[in-house]
């Protein structure tokens, strides 16, 4: 028990914490209680589902096929024993409530299959966002170090070292005469 006292502005007011009980004049406020924190289970992966949906189908497929051989067993028997015929169609019937199960978990792993498809794309594509970002940031850098004004002066030096090579191997073709 945890006993404290408060002022203000009038009479004390004591707290008794551990069992909420409040005495006193003036002020009398409950304190909040905490709340345990309850740890988050990781979300399973759209791969996780698909493989918890391929095991769910598989074992639905077992029950189609033993409610078929069931249901056959007990048609078998329909001659013979009367109530036979009633529980081969007690099989039938659990059969296509299987078969309806599979249906739908096969169409919810169709849509898991196609979000996991999705979303490899979307990686694909800012991964190649990324990259053509990556590309104009050098392709700017590059052409900072670069101007207009260089490359000219660049080519005019070309064309004048062409020019005089030009002048130098006209001279030595001339004076083999």
């Amino acid at each position: 028990v945890f006993l404290s006292t408060c002022s203000s502005s009038g009479p004390f007011v004591f707290f008794i914490y551990s069992e909420r009980v409040h005495m006193g004049g003036k002020q009398s406020a409950e304190l909040p209680t905490p709340k345990a924190a309850v740890p988050k289970a990781a979300a399973p992966t759209l791969q996780d589902s698909t493989a918890r949906l391929d095991t769910q189908i598989a074992n639905l497929e077992t029950k189609i096929e033993k409610s078929n051989n069931d249901a056959k067993k007990w048609m078998a028997q329909a001659s013979t024993n009367p109530s036979a015929k009633a529980r081969a169609m007690q099989c039938l019937k659990m059969k296509k409530q299987y078969e309806q199960h599979r249906d739908q978990l096969m169409n919810t792993q169709f849509n898991l299959e196609n979000m996991a498809f999705q979303q490899e794309q979307a990686e694909v594509i800012a991964t190649a966002v990324a990259a053509m970002a990556a590309g104009r940031d050098q392709m700017k850098a590059q052409q900072l170090t670069l101007n207009v004004e260089s490359v000219e002066k660049i080519t005019d030096d070309l064309q004048d070292l062409q020019a005089e090579m030009q002048d130098i191997q006209n001279a030595l073709a001339g004076s083999a005469l």
